[in-house]
């Protein structure tokens, strides 16, 4: 006889808003933002320039990379992750 195991895991993902960025979007509520800020992304324009966004329904807040990197967004995501 024998005997297995299965290890099952989950992950639980809080809805957690920028409070700057976030805070003046009109999607910022229960209904219309179903996401909230998960993380930065890295997109590829037609171009084929990098563009770096942080919310997957606002596409208009993407950025060059070396905007992004001086951006107060940047600067507001180092400080959330801080606090």
């Amino acid at each position: 006889m024998s005997i297995f195991f299965l290890k099952i895991g989950f992950k639980q993902i809080n809805r957690v808003t920028l409070p700057d960025t976030c805070s003046t979007c009109d999607l910022n509520n229960e209904d219309d933002c179903t996401e909230g800020y998960y993380g930065i992304r890295l997109y590829e324009d037609i171009d084929g320039k990098h563009r770096v966004g942080i919310c997957i329904q606002r596409m208009d807040l993407t950025v060059d990379m070396d905007t992004f990197v001086v951006s107060p967004i940047a600067e507001e995501i180092l400080a959330f992750r801080k606090a």
